[in-house]
């Protein structure tokens, strides 16, 4: 039985119903596959970012924090994790961001504001879902530079390839908002 991300909400009732609210959006909690963009379960959060595609954008920016990681999955030497809470801290330099997709709109919104009015920071350089139904897209994410990425990325740890396919988004105060579709792929001999 998979955890559901309301304890108020009753399984029967969920059941009963192919949609219900949850913090205000339509979510369908018939999908098991589903990842935590859509359904708001946090228990699928933590995947790690494919090393060979941090790597590949770490040439680029040169990050010094991971604003959203545990001590097992940062990527960078300076990191915040659920104690913290890069939701409620200062960001700094140039900085990485695989969110938590469950709380998407909350942290494109933070990278948003801290690229944007924080001078301490440089540049937000995040992983997102490409989902350009939601509030996080709309009201952020296309106004930033996005690369979406070809296929579907294969996470760290993961068996299979993500159930969505995934764009990267920098918000900067010197870089327009543009799109670009990024012909990039893993290395067939990737590390994990």
């Amino acid at each position: 039985m998979s955890h559901h991300p309301n304890p108020s909400l009753d399984p029967e009732e969920v059941r009963k119903k192919p949609y219900v609210t949850y913090e205000g959006s339509l979510m369908n909690n018939l999908d098991p596959l589903m990842s935590s963009a859509r359904t708001g379960d946090a228990s699928k959060d933590e995947w790690r970012t494919p090393v060979w595609l941090f790597e590949l954008l770490h040439k680029e920016f040169h990050f010094v924090l991971d604003a959203a990681a545990t001590e097992e999955n940062a990527l960078c030497e300076w990191f915040f994790d659920k104690e913290t809470n890069g939701l409620e801290s200062e960001w700094f330099g140039n900085v990485w961001v695989n969110p938590p997709f469950s709380q998407l709109k909350k942290w494109v919104e933070k990278g948003f504001e801290q690229a944007h009015s924080n001078p301490k920071v440089q540049s937000v350089v995040m992983l997102v879902p490409a989902r350009t139904d939601t509030a996080a897209w709309w009201n952020y994410v296309r106004f930033g530079e996005v690369r979406f990425l070809p296929g579907r990325l294969r996470f760290v740890g993961a068996t299979n390839s993500a159930p969505f396919p995934s764009a990267v988004v920098m918000f900067d105060r010197d870089f327009p908002a543009r799109t670009d579709y990024w012909d990039i792929r893993e290395p067939k001999h990737a590390i994990q």
